[in-house]
């Protein structure tokens, strides 16, 4: 059980193992860093690093939050380097080279064998996707740690059954198992092998079950989602049997081959073809090699538990959740009876390894892990949409959101992404077009649908906005979110009457809302409606908010009726509440003017004055009443200002007109160019 050789010699191997390992995934993380996903985490490391936030500011992980030690873990190092992912990828990297040397330990210690242990540890280094979870923030290399950890703890206290070695060996399955390892049917299958009759390891087992209580009895009364650890989903255990032979997925991840387009390194390690990912030719070697060493009569205890970890963690992953992730943690097993497998070629007879080569062959048939890529490629897309979208590359983002469409994505906030992007850039006909596509595949969807209406009225497109509107009001949809949008929209096709109908309703299930009563006075007055104009805006006057804006028009309204000394009541009380309102300055001074009240005007058009100084007609007004009070020497003044004004907004208005015809020609010119 214990290495052979001297000390120094496996020293020089771990070593060399570790530095190796380490090397290939730093060559990997450089070759990523002009992937866009390694500056933005999506998907399920997305949720780590967001659940890692809430860590850090709140102290606690929701109740909500699946129970995970990974967001502790990048907490440390949030903590520590500040929301650094490439901190984070360096430590992780650092786990996965010790992960290799752990795995080469193990190697030695159930074979006793250099080959097989060197075998192991150095297909663990070169192992592609044990390089694309070290360089991801997601869980699988922590799983592996603790997994191996646990490994080692668990030979050591096999080696004298102590309480207390296992209940280290108890803890570590437990943190095992929270850091995303399917661990726990296996620390069932050690218990019961411990208390056989013939073992009564009572003791034994106390301290294995202990051991994980004092980790996993926290979580299971704190979090709200601990049960789901327990609860096996018997239903899917053949589809994910399926899946996790061939290598494809329920795509709660991305596509593990994506990251090969960025690494050369991971390129030539993980291939798409029968020895591709995840298990390819290692797992039929494993199973070959797990047949082989069922049979052979030198098989010891401690290799006898490795075999129970590979077969119930398998079980266990059928029955749970079988992706790319969680097969990841069967890795070191698979790679230890694969590396087992070729040692054991040799020394067994010609039909043996002619079984065994028939064993691999058929193990081998219908492998298509290539067949998860063109099934992820939508998700991938889509993902990388986000990541240039959130590196504010809206070009790169559109086009990869557009990739994700065109190869059938079944996720909506796809085609809602690249709306979104297209409205942010007033390419409100093609975000059009992408409500339009949604709706072919949803049709049921309200919010898509009064989206579609609101990019229809900002493209113009009133009357087409006004039609989404009214459907959905047909349908029972919210009239207080429908309303304001349809009367805007029957403004934008010129149709007033049924604007001022869709207004009328909205202050029927709204009669505090002002607004609306405004937007009706405005109405009504463009239409000549003047007594419902008048009766829309009288009650804003008892609103400090509206006065200002309702009052100079209500009176405006009465003066034209001929109903003067109600209007110069409405402008004082208007004066009362907003005493700096200009229009209603400007049109009591002119009712005062009119009935040739000329003291009292004045009082008005001198408040005006600084108010309004660029506006030429205060001071047309102020002449006149100047001359009409006698004062002629500020009416010259008065008059030399407003002729000053004039010739101003006339060489104005002149230059405009320059601007323009000059911009009508360029564009003719252009025009006959192209």
């Amino acid at each position: 059980m214990n290495p052979k050789g001297n000390g120094g010699k496996l020293a020089l191997e771990a070593a060399g193992i570790g530095l190796l390992a380490l090397f290939l995934q730093l060559v990997h993380l450089q070759q990523q860093t002009q992937n866009p996903l390694f500056e933005v985490p999506v998907a399920e490391a997305r949720t780590f690093v967001e659940l890692t936030r809430e860590l850090l500011s709140q102290g606690s992980l929701p109740p909500d939050a699946p129970p995970s030690l990974y967001p502790f873990f990048l907490g440390g190092i949030f903590w520590l380097c500040g929301e650094a992912y490439g901190a984070a990828r360096f430590v992780q990297a650092l786990l996965g080279a010790v992960n290799c040397v752990l795995l080469w330990r193990l190697g030695y210690a159930l074979f006793s064998s250099r080959p097989i242990a060197l075998g192991t540890g150095l297909a663990a280094a070169l192992y592609g996707p044990l390089l694309f979870f070290g360089g991801s923030l997601l869980p699988p290399v922590l799983a592996v740690f603790f997994t191996l950890l646990s490994l080692h703890a668990l030979l050591w206290a096999m080696a004298e059954e102590s309480i207390w070695r296992f209940g280290v060996s108890g803890l570590l399955l437990g943190l095992a198992a929270l850091s995303g390892g399917h661990v726990l049917l296996f620390a069932l299958g050690v218990l019961l092998w411990l208390w056989l009759p013939e073992r009564r390891g009572l003791g034994a087992g106390a301290g294995l079950v202990l051991g994980m209580a004092v980790v996993l009895l926290p979580v299971f009364l704190w979090s709200g989602r601990a049960g789901a650890m327990l609860y096996p989903s018997f239903g899917l255990a053949a589809q994910n049997l399926y899946l996790f032979w061939q290598g494809q997925e329920f795509l709660p991840d991305l596509d593990p081959y994506y990251g090969r387009e960025f690494s050369g390194l991971l390129a030539a390690l993980m291939w798409k073809g029968w020895i591709g990912f995840p298990f390819g030719l290692v797992a039929p070697l494993a199973l070959v090699g797990l047949g082989f060493r069922l049979r052979s009569p030198e098989r010891s205890r401690a290799e006898t538990s490795i075999l129970l970890f590979v077969v119930t963690c398998s079980v266990e992953t059928l029955f749970f959740e079988c992706s790319s992730g969680t097969r990841v943690v069967l890795v070191p097993g698979f790679l230890l009876f694969a590396a087992a497998g070729v040692g054991e070629w040799k020394r067994v007879s010609w039909p043996q390894r002619g079984a065994g080569a028939v064993a691999l062959v058929l193990l081998g048939v219908g492998l298509n892990p290539g067949q998860m890529g063109k099934t992820a490629q939508p998700l991938q897309y889509h993902w990388l949409g986000y990541a240039y979208e959130q590196l504010d590359m809206r070009v790169n983002a559109v086009r990869e959101y557009k990739k994700a469409i065109s190869l059938g994505t079944e996720r909506m906030d796809t085609y809602l992404a690249l709306a979104g992007l297209y409205s942010a850039g007033e390419e409100y006909d093609r975000a059009i077009g992408v409500y339009r596509g949604l709706l072919q595949r949803w049709p049921g969807e309200s919010a898509v649908r009064l989206a579609l209406g609101d990019h229809y009225a900002k493209a113009g497109l009133a009357a087409e906005a006004a039609t989404a509107y009214r459907a959905l009001l047909e349908e029972g949809g919210d009239s207080a979110v429908l309303l304001p949008r349809l009367a805007q929209a029957h403004l934008g096709s010129q149709d007033a009457l049924r604007a001022i109908e869709a207004y009328r309703e909205l202050l029927k299930i709204q009669p505090e809302n002002n607004r609306v009563r405004f937007q009706l006075g405005m109405l009504y007055t463009k239409e000549g409606r003047i007594q419902e104009a008048q009766a829309a805006y009288r009650p804003l006057l008892q609103d400090a908010t509206w006065v200002a804006a309702a009052g100079p028009r209500l009176a405006d309204l009465l003066m034209r009726t001929r109903q003067e000394a109600k209007a110069e009541q409405v402008l004082i009380q208007t004066l009362t509440a907003a005493p700096d309102s200009a229009p209603a300055l400007a049109l009591l001074g002119k009712l005062l003017y009119d009935q040739g009240r000329h003291e009292e005007s004045l009082l008005y058009f001198e408040r005006l004055r600084p108010l309004q100084a660029e506006d030429f007609r205060v001071y047309f007004y102020l002449t006149k009443l100047y001359r009409e009070l006698g004062r002629e020497r500020q009416a010259e003044e008065a008059m030399d200002l407003y002729l000053e004004y004039r010739r101003q907004k006339h060489r104005a208005d002149i230059q405009r007109q320059v601007q323009e015809e000059s911009a009508l020609l360029l564009k003719n010119i252009l025009g006959e160019i192209h």
